[in-house]
């Protein structure tokens, strides 16, 4: 099997083609035509991912977040990112990366993936674009089978989405039942999400005085990383629904940027 079948199922599920002007997904790094030895998942590439794949006798990586968001003058080792392009290409390590298309994605994508772990159902596309597919675009919206208070809520999706810490906008409301979901940094679609309805609003990267751009609807900020860990979940199935003879696994060092301190001596 060659890098270029993975890249070709990857885009046949979630069409590179959708991706957003700024994004850089697909193969960044990487012959096509190497032979592929086996694939870890993660949502960020890192160093340490990297280090992980060469232990492991991986060649390709599969992540949800791309590098290379800028172009490079040179490469010298000069920084962190260099130093990691550098040891992928030593190690003829491909790194592939599905980060809008994944996000837009219905169904399989990472906002209706998040929304069924939720409990959502009837979930439809919260921002449908213009698409030659399906019902593409960011974000879902869908409704609870039963109705819970804000606090029962919170305490729900904290638990199902595995969330070390929620922000939010302390809003109460008995019978929550609407959810709209944008995993990533999306608090620009909240003012489209009371329009849908929605009792609550479930995203990442929300700053303080956005906290305040709703009166009556639930924000919560569950955390970019919390928001989108499970493209990994997403990237083992399918590739193994299509490869089940190749060796795939979510990486053990995929795992969240930010580090919190709880105090729990304070009041």
């Amino acid at each position: 099997m060659k890098v270029r079948d993975i890249i070709a199922a990857l885009d046949e599920l979630f069409h590179f083609s959708t991706q957003d002007s700024w994004d850089n997904s697909g193969l960044i790094i990487g012959d096509p035509n190497m032979e592929a030895k086996g694939a870890l998942c993660a949502v960020d590439i890192t160093e340490s991912v990297v280090d992980e794949a060469i232990e492991m006798g991986y060649n390709v990586i599969v992540a949800h977040h791309p590098i290379l968001f800028r172009p490079l003058k040179r490469l010298n080792n000069a920084d962190a990112e260099q130093r990691l392009i550098v040891k992928a290409i030593k190690h003829d390590i491909s790194l592939i990366a599905v980060h809008t298309p994944l996000d837009k994605t219905p169904e399989k994508g990472t906002s209706a993936t998040v929304g069924a772990k939720i409990g959502l159902k009837e979930m439809r596309t919260m921002i449908p674009e213009q698409q030659p597919y399906n019902e593409w675009g960011y974000g879902v919206v869908g409704k609870l089978d039963q109705k819970m208070s804000s606090k029962e809520f919170l305490k729900h999706v904290a638990k199902v989405v595995d969330c070390q810490a929620i922000s939010h906008n302390g809003i109460e409301i008995d019978n929550i039942q609407t959810v709209c979901i944008c995993t990533g940094s999306s608090i620009e679609f909240a003012s489209k999400a009371e329009k849908l309805g929605a009792d609550v609003y479930i995203t990442s990267d929300i700053k303080y005085h956005q906290m305040a751009s709703s009166e009556k609807m639930l924000l919560m900020d569950i955390g970019h990383f919390e928001s989108e860990k499970v493209s990994t979940e997403i990237f083992l199935h399918e590739l193994q629904e299509k490869f089940p003879n190749f060796a795939l696994r979510i990486s053990n060092d995929s795992e969240n940027i930010i580090k919190y301190y709880i105090n729990t001596d304070g009041k």
